[in-house]
Order: structure tokens, then sequence, then C-alpha cells
């Protein structure tokens, strides 16, 4: 899927102080969630229009939850992308819910947009793109929930098509990878044995 940005988005690119802020999507058995890795909520669209819809923030005055999205790398050879999600300070009910939902949230849709920021920019978000889909058809995996003393945590992985189905971008960086790949090629042959050198 490529991601295209407009004149105006593409002159505003090139400011000097630009950041890449995270959105995301999460089906959730009690409905949609959308979160930020950003403060405070925004009432934003989506790229294909219609009416804005709340993303929380990173930080909520009103239940405490820290939402967290980790970076979203670009796929390397030999490796599948995937993001991390954190909510951080949640309450007993709300861990507990999760809890039992941990069966059906599994393998649900997860979708990672992205839009550049400005803080230079007089606009109140600060927003000089669109959203732009960067992770879409994302899978997640069931969560992982942790008690600690002072504060409950629940992390999940939003997981690429390539994740899921446990085969990397390009490959596995291996010799049945590279056989795959380019059949009777020997560049990988001899990785992973080990050589005696003898010094005369």
């Amino acid at each position: 899927m490529s991601i295209l940005f407009t004149t105006d988005e593409q002159a505003a690119l090139k400011g000097p102080h630009i950041v890449r802020a995270y959105f995301l999507e999460l089906d959730h058995p009690d409905g949609t969630k959308r979160y930020h890795n950003g403060y405070g909520d925004l009432d934003l669209p989506f790229p294909s229009g219609g009416s804005a819809v709340t993303w929380q923030g990173v930080s909520n005055p009103f239940n405490n939850v820290l939402a967290a999205i980790g970076q979203v790398e670009d796929p390397r050879f030999g490796s599948a992308p995937s993001v991390n999600v954190a909510l951080v300070g949640v309450n007993a009910a709300f861990m507990k819910q999760w809890k039992d939902d941990a069966r059906s949230i599994e393998g649900r849709a997860a979708t990672v947009y992205f839009a550049m920021v400005d803080p230079e920019n007089p606009n109140e978000t600060g927003l000089i793109t669109t959203l732009k889909p960067l992770f879409p058809g994302g899978r997640v995996t069931a969560p992982a929930l942790k008690r600690t003393a002072t504060v409950n945590v629940i992390t999940l992985t939003i997981e690429s098509f390539f994740q899921s189905q446990n085969f990397p971008f390009g490959g596995m960086w291996s010799n049945a990878g590279q056989q795959r790949r380019y059949t009777g090629d020997l560049g990988l042959s001899e990785m992973g044995t080990i050589v005696a050198a003898t010094r005369r």
C-alpha cells in the first residue's frame, strides 16, 4: 500500500522539527478502542473522511490510563514487523475484564495509523498531515496481564500478516531461506557451520 502526501503536506514536511505520531484502532469485544501516543484526547477523522472520532492519548485524567504505543519499525530482511502496546495503570475491574476477554481478543483486527506533527504549527493539534495507514490488517495477540504492588499493566502485540504466519518479510536469513528465494545459490550454504582453519 502506497502512502501518498498531498502537495501542501509535502511542503509542510520540509519543516525542521517534524515528528511522527502513532494512532491505534483496536477491535475490542466492548467496541472499537482508539489510542494515540500523544497527550490528551484528539478528535480526528479517518483518511477516508467522515465525522471525527476520539483518540485517547497517553494521559487521560478521567481513568488514569497510560496507553503507550511502541515504535513501528520498517520491515527488514529476515524479520517481520510488529508493534507493542501497553495499557498502564488500569484498575482492578478493567484488569479482570481483559482477563475474561483474553481469548476473544486474540486474533482481532487492529490498524496502526500515523500522522506527521510540527510542534511549531499554529493549529490546535500540530498535525500537518491526515492520518495515514501504516500497519493495516494487523492482528492482536492474547493480552499479557501483570499485577504489581503499585500498578497494573496490560500488554499486547499487533502482528503483521507475515509475523502472525511465522514467516518474516523476505524469508529467513538462512541457507533454506536462500534456496527458496534463489534455487542453487550457495551464498549461505556454510552459514551456521563450524569452520576449522589450519595455518601452515
